[in-house]
């Protein structure tokens, strides 16, 4: 039965008591306060004047590192105990501890039983000693003069695991160990003369044979008749013991880690308030006379920002009887600033679950949380960043050198494995039959050196599935400078290497279109170019009829001879209906497909043929310019195209395709045109040269197309002509818009021909298109009319009614009596007709005619420029 004593200044204060205590004293722990106080102790003791007595006795203690025991009797309990006092001092801190133990002295108490019996001697003992072993709950034994074993309690076997009768006449110091025998000696000793000595604990033998240690109390009774032996009064102390000696080592390791460690300790005595700081707040600028042993200094020194949360938590440690608190907040220095800490601290609670104590350790962790947020920071760009980053441990004495342990999302989403079956895998886990291992081993050669490389490489996704990665890849050292680790930023670049291949594909189907082969031999190259490109077994071209009813396989590319027999034994099938097999539905849908032949519903021919051919999958595109088909692209392969494939099996692809095809078709009908027209057709530069003119014009001007290319075309202009000629090209090439005019050719034989030209230029081309007309019949007609109207003294006139321009022929002009260099217009010619009702009715007639096509014959009276009048009539 035993209590736990703290000891502050002016203060002692119950930590623990045994549960043996409170049995023997008959308490409820509900007795106990929950807050640890002075009453705490006299609610314990119960009794005032042993509690007077037991507290004169504490301080004493505190100054003593003796022990010492002392009877006293418990006025309330009618019953004598023994107390024994027994102080500890904490090596570096101000609390100490006191363990009070208390037993019943009842052997003294146990004369009554025997006062005034006629029992003979020998059951008078064995009652007697019966009776103290059935109340007591230490073990109880008699030894003689030299220490041999007269009576033992039938506690022993509770207590030692031993019945009482192994005892009897074997000696005491047969089961107490060797280290600890010369002390039981010279109690046994020093009984004579003493009615009472106490033993500190000592090691005794348990049955099971550990050793237990064990506190006794010897009662000199030899003299008793009744006794007339020493009496040894134990109990297993064993527990306390382990506790006081973790108690101590603890301590002692704590004193060491406070010197060792950066961290600073701090112990609260919650109860009272105090706070004692240990030596590690220095770090933060306090001097020891500086610190303030109470629980308020710390909270003055807390960032009030954080104040209250910080309380809370700790509030919320103890209501919850839990014993680990942590948090982190800032703590104010000695010169004005804050550091961030991470402070931890341990809640001491007695068995009643009061919190007694509080220790802690505070470390300044300032630097950390700087840390902490650039790292924070850095993981953010991590985790956000769309390309992928993973780190790899590096051992060369392996192989694989690399093994991965850390990938963020992006790496898992690129790749298509999870996280899980990533960790712990060499990154050659992404490697396959067309990663190139040369590139790949001077990049691994670099980083052995230490030095970052970069390199961009196909790898494969989970599924199979081809795609290019750039890789940079940067070696970081550790402290001994060994580079065991790689950091690589890794991208996908498929999208930009397709890209490439398009663009290269485009170029060299571009140089194909542009052959002046006819379509058919053209689309067999192009095949052939798309073929080699995706790694597909043959494409086929499907062009419709000119009646769009039926699609026709225009072209196929070059084939292997299993692909020669596909097409011979499906010969008959070149011809599709618009939704009949993938070109037909693809021309339906207007939209691509692709079908893998694997489990296919048999139709037709054509796919059985296809499985005798190896085929796996086909793959239709619908060739659309200007939202209506040109045409459907048929591919297929025997196992996974080649990644360029992508670059085929795209939108832009068939839109540039189907542009190509149209153009080439354009072309082809064009051509015809070109060499049937009747009229001259003809391309020239911008230095007047005909780059292409067609038949007509040879058999026009009498000269071979040869010698209408050699030469400049105003070189075959009439003189009188050729100023003006030149004039148009240059416009035409400064960029101005498409323009008519006429001039005169003379021919191979000398003939004058006139001409009427519309031409315009193309810019990108840097030519001039240009279509003419023989017009050499009407100008001869013209100017036999003009001579007709010159002696009849008839003048014409036109009015242009989209462009507004007036044209009056000389003979007008001279009727007018205006210049002939004078340029009229609508305006002009109607306001020279004498005011009144001649002007109205020409204004109201040539209105009507413009309006309605109403025609006019009239008789009107003009003006002319000169001023005079003249009646004249007017047709329109």
């Amino acid at each position: 039965a035993a209590m736990l004593i703290e000891v502050a200044s002016d203060y002692f204060g119950v930590l623990e008591v045994t549960d043996s205590y409170l049995q023997l004293m008959g308490l409820n722990n509900r007795l106990i306060s929950s807050d640890s106080t002075p009453n705490t102790l006299a609610h314990l003791i119960a009794d005032e004047k042993s509690y007077n007595l037991i507290l004169d006795q504490l301080r004493e203690a505190k100054h003593s590192k003796q022990v010492s025991s002392f009877p006293f009797f418990h006025e309330n309990q009618g019953r004598e105990f023994t107390c024994i006092v027994e102080p500890y001092h904490a090596a570096g801190l101000d609390v100490s501890f006191i363990v009070v133990s208390f037993s019943l002295v009842t052997v003294q108490n146990s004369r009554s039983l025997v006062e005034n019996t006629e029992l003979p001697e020998d059951e008078l003992i064995n009652k007697r000693f019966n009776h103290l072993i059935q109340d007591g709950l230490d073990m109880i034994a008699i030894l003689d003069d030299a220490g041999n074993y007269k009576y033992v309690g039938n506690t022993s076997l509770s207590v030692l695991g031993f019945e009482p009768e192994y005892f009897i006449g074997r000696n005491a110091f047969e089961f107490i160990h060797p280290d600890d025998a010369e002390q039981a000696v010279i109690a046994l000793s020093s009984i004579a003369g003493k009615s009472r000595v106490f033993l500190q604990p000592f090691r005794f033998l348990h049955r099971d044979g550990s050793w237990r240690w064990i506190e006794t109390i010897l009662t000199d009774l030899r003299k008793e008749p009744t006794v007339n032996g020493i009496v040894a009064n134990s109990r297993d102390v064993t527990d306390q013991i382990d506790a006081r000696n973790n108690v101590l080592l603890t301590n002692e390791r704590l004193r060491y880690v406070t010197k060792a460690s950066s961290e600073a300790i701090w112990d609260w005595d919650i109860a009272t308030g105090s706070l004692s700081w240990g030596e590690g707040f220095t770090k933060f600028g306090y001097q020891a006379d500086e610190m303030e042993a109470t629980i308020q200094s710390w909270y003055a020194k807390i960032h009030p920002d954080d104040l209250d949360r910080v309380l809370q938590s700790i509030h919320l440690v103890i209501d919850n009887k839990e014993t680990n608190w942590f948090d982190e907040y800032r703590l104010l220095n000695a010169d004005g600033s804050y550091s961030f800490v991470a402070d931890k601290g341990f809640v001491i609670f007695d068995k009643n679950g009061v919190a007694l104590r509080m220790v802690g350790a505070m470390q300044d962790v300032t630097k950390t949380k700087k840390e902490e947020q650039h790292l924070k920071l850095l993981e953010s760009v991590v985790l956000n960043t769309t390309d992928s980053v993973a780190i790899m441990e590096v051992d060369p004495e392996k192989f694989p050198i690399s093994e991965i342990v850390y990938v963020n999302e992006a790496f898992c989403k690129m790749s298509g494995y999870s996280y899980d079956e990533i960790i712990g895998n060499s990154p050659r886990m992404l490697e396959g039959s067309r990663t190139d291992q040369e590139e790949l081993k001077g990049l691994i050669q670099k980083l052995l050196m230490g030095l970052p490389g970069e390199a961009t490489l196909i790898n494969y996704r989970k599924n199979g599935e081809e795609f290019w990665l750039n890789l940079s890849v940067t070696p970081i050292a550790d402290d001994k400078g060994q580079f065991n680790r790689w950091i690589s930023i890794q991208r996908d670049v498929t999208q930009l290497k397709v890209e490439a291949v398009r663009q290269s594909l485009l170029s060299g189907i571009s140089v194909l279109f542009n052959d002046p082969a006819d379509l058919k031999k053209t689309a067999a190259s192009v095949l052939d170019e798309i073929s080699k490109c995706g790694n597909f077994c043959t494409a086929e071209l499907w062009l419709p009829d000119a009646n769009e009813v039926k699609l026709k396989l225009f072209a196929r590319s070059e084939v292997d001879e299993r692909m020669e027999r596909f097409y011979e034994e499906t010969a008959d099938l070149m011809v599709c209906k618009r939704g009949e097999g993938l070109a037909g539905r693809v021309w339906h849908e207007m939209k691509a497909e692709d079908t893998s032949i694997s489990g296919i519903k048999v139709e037709g021919k054509r796919i059985p043929a296809a499985i005798n051919a190896g085929i796996k999958h086909v793959y239709g595109l619908p060739l659309i310019y200007n939202g209506k088909l040109v045409g459907v692209l048929v591919l297929a392969v025997r196992a996974s195209h080649k990644l360029e494939g992508m670059a085929i099996l795209s939108d832009n692809f068939s839109e540039f395709l189907a542009g190509e095809i149209k153009r080439k078709l354009l072309e082809q009908e064009l051509g015809e045109v070109f060499e049937f027209a009747p009229d001259i057709l003809a391309t020239l530069d911008y230095d007047g040269y005909f780059k292409r003119i067609n038949p007509a014009a040879a058999d026009l001007l009498g000269y071979s197309e040869a010698e209408l290319l050699k030469k400049p075309a105003q070189y075959f202009v009439h003189p009188a002509d050729r100023f003006a000629t030149i004039r148009m090209i240059k416009k035409l090439s400064r960029g101005d818009k498409a323009m008519s005019f006429e001039n005169r050719y003379l021919t191979k034989s000398g003939q004058v021909k006139w001409l009427s030209w519309t031409a315009n230029a193309v810019s990108v081309d840097g030519l001039i298109f240009a279509v003419a007309k023989d017009i050499t019949e009407k100008k001869m007609l013209a100017d036999l009319l003009h001579k007709t109207n010159s002696l009849a003294r008839i003048g014409s006139w036109e009015i242009n009614v989209v462009d507004g321009t007036v044209f009056w022929s000389d003979v007008t002009k001279e009727i007018r009596e205006a210049e002939l260099d004078f340029q009229p217009d609508l305006d002009t010619g109607i306001h020279y007709f004498r005011d009144g009702k001649d002007k109205d009715t020409i204004k109201a007639k040539v209105q009507a005619c413009m309006m309605h096509g109403t025609p006019w014959d009239e008789e009107l009276e003009i003006e002319t420029f000169k001023g005079n009048f003249k009646w004249i009539r007017t047709i329109g």
